[in-house]
């Protein structure tokens, strides 16, 4: 790089300050896949109306086909909560067996409902996924995170999801992540509701544009002044502004 200097070659221009360079579209790809994979990556089952009788090696023998993680039966209440290996797993075992008669019992299986789902918001930009992880895994044992990407561009959007193992590690992690200052951001924690995830709805329908001229104050003014491409369903100006 010195020597091309020396010849006076052209070398890259650090892009400006919060500009991040185009990224390949290989490596847009590859980060779209990422959240894809992980939003489906739903491994937990329940086993409902199980025989009074079954035993936790009766349940790996009936899922021989699949990778056990971890299988806990309860005899009392007929249940079993079963970790297979990914989503993919699930959603085959799910098939499979719902409505499975097993030793003249017809049992239910479906998806583990969660408690320990958060949404992490105002994220730096630039903070990659590795970050994301080395920052959420501090407060305990993580299920699965993930970044929110442009489709368009692969940059990150600002915010991801964290399931932990526990509720006890995501309200921990809420409590402390709630107002934390990274970089210039201060990070937001909200629990979410599982049956929200899914592609169509963890992308954000809103803007925050700071700066804004302070003499437009009316909603009218604020939708016309957006509506040159599509019309804003809402605008509103901040009294923070």
């Amino acid at each position: 790089m010195a020597a091309a200097a020396e010849r006076g070659a052209e070398l890259p221009a650090e892009p400006p300050r919060g500009v991040r360079p185009p990224l390949a579209p290989e490596e847009v790809a590859k980060r779209l896949e990422s959240t894809r994979r992980e939003l489906s990556n739903r491994r937990k089952i329940l086993l409902r109306n199980l025989p009074a009788e079954s035993s936790s090696q009766e349940i790996h023998d009936l899922f021989k086909d699949y990778e056990i993680k971890y299988c806990y039966v309860d005899r009392t209440k007929r249940t079993a909560f079963i970790t297979l290996l990914n989503g993919e797993q699930a959603q085959n075992a799910i098939g499979k067996y719902h409505q499975y008669s097993l030793w003249g019992k017809e049992i239910s299986v479906q998806l583990q409902p969660t408690d320990a789902l958060l949404c992490i918001t105002n994220l730096p930009t630039s903070f990659t996924l590795e970050e994301c992880e080395e920052l959420v895994r501090a407060y305990g044992n993580v299920e699965r995170c993930f970044l929110v990407y442009n489709e368009v561009t692969g940059h990150s959007k600002g915010y991801g999801f964290v399931e932990y193992m526990k509720k006890d590690s995501a309200a921990k992690a809420r409590l402390e992540l709630l107002g934390k200052q990274l970089e210039e951001s201060t990070l937001f924690a909200q629990w979410m509701d599982v049956n929200q995830l899914t592609p169509n709805l963890i992308h954000s329908k809103c803007l925050c544009v700071e700066k804004f001229q302070k003499d437009c104050a009316d909603s009218k003014e604020l939708i016309q002044a957006f509506s040159l491409k599509y019309k804003p369903v809402f605008c509103q100006r901040s009294s923070l502004c």
